[in-house]
């Protein structure tokens, strides 16, 4: 007997948490950028976005590329997600306790 997951259900309409859930190719996508962002020059500051329409698969590919970037970064490297959906603005996303 084959069992599903909460995630292959029809009508589905949260995000992507981890790999073997993806059915949009994020994984590669999450991949790459994780690659790239680990090379990026430490000293320089950089600020990368997300954007993309509502259901367009934003917090899917922000999901997998932390997971990523999780086991490409040194551990003394801090991942500070912010989603101003979640943030209220008179929070600083750096001062959150981590999840």
């Amino acid at each position: 007997m084959v069992t599903k997951n909460a995630l292959s259900r029809a009508g589905f309409e949260g995000p992507v948490l981890k790999a073997e859930d993806d059915r949009y190719g994020y994984t590669a996508i999450g991949e790459g950028l994780a690659h790239n962002i680990s090379a990026l020059d430490e000293n320089v500051s950089t600020v990368i976005g997300i954007e993309g329409k509502w259901g367009a698969g934003k917090t899917s590919l922000l999901n997998l590329l932390t997971d990523h970037l999780k086991v490409q970064v040194p551990a003394t490297t801090k991942i500070v997600v912010f989603s101003p959906l979640v943030n209220s603005p008179d929070e600083s996303p750096v001062n959150r306790p981590s999840s």
